[in-house]
């Protein structure tokens, strides 16, 4: 055991490393880091791991986290996010809004190519600024119902995106943070209906940052508006917003506000662009099962997916007087770190208030933090628990629930939180038949609000095992919910993995024969 000076220490190191915004850079090997980060040594990150992950020792004290700095970006994503907006508007951008509050692109140069790193920085950087000055417009002047009548009518749902401006303008955090996730996946749906509608592929790109790179998007919107998306949202070495926040590496004080109000903007800028849009290649290719826009742009919307409530009535419903109970369990314990307590209690609010598709854009991202802790922790690379880097792909749900590790060692997630557990993550997240809730909800494949009540239900129940599971025994209070949804998921069986489905198949088909043979009984199956 280290002595209380070497924990601070290297508490400050890290602290240091922070807000030094060192460069920082990781590889998928647990016992390699590169030599160009002396900051933050391998057996640094294996401490720190142990200390915010915690997650095998129910008895350490919750207080020995709290004291180390929380953040799950490296230095240099970090870097971006806090340095890339000023403290004031620079000069050269006094008008960066039209009279409509789209983008003046007069006075707005990116970088014609985003190859290198450099390049990309200095885009973020550049945009960092357009932000800055956008926000500071905005919040001059009370321009928000000017946004609203016509900027978000060329989406699929623009009421999604008047939501998203009524969320920015709590100034709550949590409320930023929800209103960047519903844009995102709002925006990634509506970019490609515009593909589709001017190409003659069959399909849109699934990944947000191939979509952001076609040639039709590019030929419909100009090359700086792309420049400026893909800075902002789908390339690797820029700010990656979307996969930042939809894998939940980022605690809500994290995020500028300004890159939200930005967000909002383009989505209206894209609108004007659409009308200036005069031909579009491929328009015979048109598939006449979408609905029609009515802009002199012949736009096609995609339908949405729709979710079946029925298929997730696992666990009894949380009622609306149980909650407070549930937020109690949520700020004790130690599953979730202290800077995502407030995301978690917001989602409460936002089951409280029957918006399950928002409270689904919440939970779900939380949930894959929580867990990405935990199996950097049991699986020895403490590395991935604390960085979201841009140089390497990020440790998501897809490593978290496999078998094997990339070196082909077994994942020691399972062992830690057993196999019914795994089993409920698999079922809404993995298996093909699934609902594979996360890739839907955050590709806007679906209405957020037409989501059932039951998938908020369940995913939230959920959350309650975990949290229990990793609660100090003097701090768990073992209400009726909390009994409930532990009963539930120590006896759960798979849904959707492909030998539940045949079971269920070979039951039918039992049951079926049975009343066929025995037409003139009462048609009763057998267990």
């Amino acid at each position: 055991m280290q002595s209380d000076d070497t924990d601070l220490e290297r508490s400050q190191q890290l602290k240091d490393a922070i807000q030094n915004n060192a460069a920082f850079s990781t590889s998928f090997c647990c016992d390699k880091l590169p030599e160009c980060t002396p900051t933050l040594s391998h057996d640094m990150c294996n401490d720190i791991c142990s200390e915010v992950g915690r997650l095998s020792d129910r008895h350490m004290p919750t207080s020995d986290i709290r004291q180390i700095p929380k953040t799950s970006l490296s230095p240099h994503v970090l870097y971006l996010f806090t340095r890339s907006v000023p403290q004031s508007v620079p000069p050269y951008l006094p008008n960066i809004l039209t009279d409509d509050c789209t983008l003046e692109w007069s006075v707005i140069a990116l970088p014609a190519v985003l190859s290198k790193k450099e390049e990309l920085v200095d885009g973020v950087m550049k945009v960092g600024a357009i932000a800055k000055s956008v926000s500071a417009k905005l919040l001059s002047h009370n321009v928000e119902f000017q946004l609203l009548p016509t900027a978000f009518d060329w989406t699929a749902s623009p009421e999604l995106f008047v939501r998203c401006v009524r969320l920015l303008m709590t100034g709550d955090p949590c409320s930023n943070l929800l209103s960047c996730l519903l844009c995102c996946a709002g925006l990634e749906r509506a970019l490609g209906d515009v593909f589709l509608s001017a190409s003659k592929a069959d399909h849109c790109p699934s990944l947000l940052r191939d979509l952001l790179a076609t040639n039709e998007l590019e030929h419909v919107f100009g090359a700086n508006l792309m420049c400026l998306l893909r800075c902002l949202l789908g390339h690797p070495l820029g700010l990656n917003v979307r996969n930042v926040l939809w894998h939940g590496f980022m605690a809500p004080q994290e995020l500028p506000k300004e890159y939200a109000y930005l967000l909002l903007v383009i989505v209206g800028s894209l609108r004007k662009r659409l009308n200036q849009c005069s031909a579009v290649p491929g328009e015979e290719t048109f598939n006449p099962l979408y609905a029609p826009s009515g802009l002199p742009f012949k736009l096609l919307h995609r339908h949405y997916l729709s979710l079946e409530g029925n298929s997730m009535a696992v666990f009894p419903d949380v009622a609306e007087s149980e909650l407070d109970t549930v937020k109690h369990l949520f700020r004790h314990s130690t599953f979730i770190l202290p800077s995502m307590v407030p995301v978690w209690l917001a989602a409460v609010e936002t089951v409280q208030e029957k918006r399950s598709g928002e409270a689904l854009a919440l939970l779900l991202p939380c949930m894959e933090h929580s867990l990405r802790i935990v199996f950097a922790h049991v699986n020895g690379c403490p590395e991935r628990a604390i960085t979201a880097e841009a140089t390497v792909l990020y440790t998501t749900f897809d490593e978290i629930l496999s078998p094997h590790l990339p070196d082909g060692s077994p994942n020691r997630l399972k062992e830690e939180i057993g196999t019914s557990k795994l089993e409920m993550l698999l079922d809404i997240l993995v298996h093909p038949e699934g609902p594979k809730l996360r890739a839907k909800i955050s590709h806007g494949e679906v209405d957020f609000s037409c989501v059932p009540q039951a998938f908020a239900n369940h995913v939230l129940c959920m959350a309650i095992a975990f949290c229990a599971q990793y609660t100090l025994q003097s701090e768990l209070t073992m209400s009726a919910v909390v009994s409930r949804c532990l009963a539930v998921e120590e006896q759960y069986v798979s849904l959707f993995h492909p030998i539940s489905l045949l079971k269920k198949e070979v039951a039918k088909l039992c049951c079926d024969l049975h009343c066929m043979l025995l037409p003139l009984s009462v048609p009763t199956c057998p267990s």
